[in-house]
């Protein structure tokens, strides 16, 4: 009796699917780091190596905006019967998983679950959805870190381009004012005199 009762909670039971996306952050070694002949030692595996392009990463993939665009992709606030877009973002959290491994790797996993008394056709779509929604998370990963790579790149570029300005500027004015002190002066050659 037990067992038959085990087995029929078994077959209808919601299942929960897990799907992991793996993905290597940009290396970026630099020899002034104060860590390194540690990291290089046996011991150096106490000492996890984070980097600000990894931290970045995490950043981005934990953000309000990527969450929002993977609810409204997939229907989540139907799958998960709520009302509002908040609600959403508060219980598909829980189903999130961000983690970044020992050897510096970032793992992206999502949970699907299926519903109580499901047909076969849902534990598939279960498994296809946590699968579509972390590799969804990591393409758009890749779209927003190039689309901030870009706007950096952009402000640089407007910031050098005001300071050399700034700087054609400053020699003119100089110029001018040497100008006027060699003329005020009557300087004729100034190395000379």
């Amino acid at each position: 009796v037990i067992t038959l009762f085990a087995l029929l909670i078994s077959l209808i039971m919601p299942i929960t699917y897990r799907a992991s996306s793996l993905l290597m952050p940009p290396i970026i070694t630099s020899e002034m780091d104060i860590f390194s002949p540690i990291s290089d030692s046996p011991f150096g595996a106490f000492f996890p190596q984070t980097t600000d392009e990894t931290m970045g990463m995490i950043a981005i993939l934990k953000s309000r905006s990527l969450m929002t665009n993977a609810i409204n992709k997939f229907k989540l606030i139907d799958y998960y019967g709520l009302q509002n877009i908040e609600e959403t973002i508060s219980a598909f959290k829980d189903d999130v998983f961000i983690e970044v491994e020992e050897e510096g790797t970032i793992r992206v996993s999502i949970n699907y679950r299926t519903g109580w008394f499901h047909p076969e056709n849902e534990e598939k779509k279960a498994k296809r959805q946590s699968a579509e929604i972390a590799n969804y998370y990591i393409d758009q990963l890749d779209v927003l870190n190039k689309k901030f790579k870009t706007e950096e790149a952009s402000f640089q570029r407007i910031f050098i381009e005001k300071r050399y300005n700034q700087n054609i500027a400053d020699l003119n004015n100089a110029e001018e004012k040497l100008k006027e002190f060699e003329k005020n002066n009557k300087v004729i050659s100034f190395d000379d005199q």
